[in-house]
């Protein structure tokens, strides 16, 4: 391969690792599947996300969740303090 050529593939490396590193550490939105371990009342459900249990607000007062349904939970602009469950999701979801 040419020296030219490995500056080029050098370059769109380093490119391609600061965009994604910009990416990743930004603040947005994210969503996680996670599954209803029990209710809390007052639209407040303890959700598994990864192995541990959060008491997470649903966002709309006229679905509710039972135990064992798969939500999807969205975290506001990556702030973990700030979840909510945004609707049902896909068990078979990966």
């Amino acid at each position: 391969m040419s020296t030219s050529k490995q500056a080029t593939n050098s370059m769109f490396t380093a490119i391609r690792y600061l965009i994604n590193k910009a990416i990743s550490s930004s603040p947005h939105d994210k969503t996680r599947k996670g599954k209803v371990v029990a209710s809390l009342g007052d639209n407040i459900y303890s959700v598994m996300l990864d192995g541990v249990v959060y008491a997470i607000p649903s966002s709309l007062d006229i679905i509710t969740y039972s135990v064992g349904d798969t939500v999807l939970v969205t975290y506001l602009q990556s702030d973990d303090d700030q979840k909510y469950i945004t609707g049902k999701g896909r068990s078979n979801l990966k």
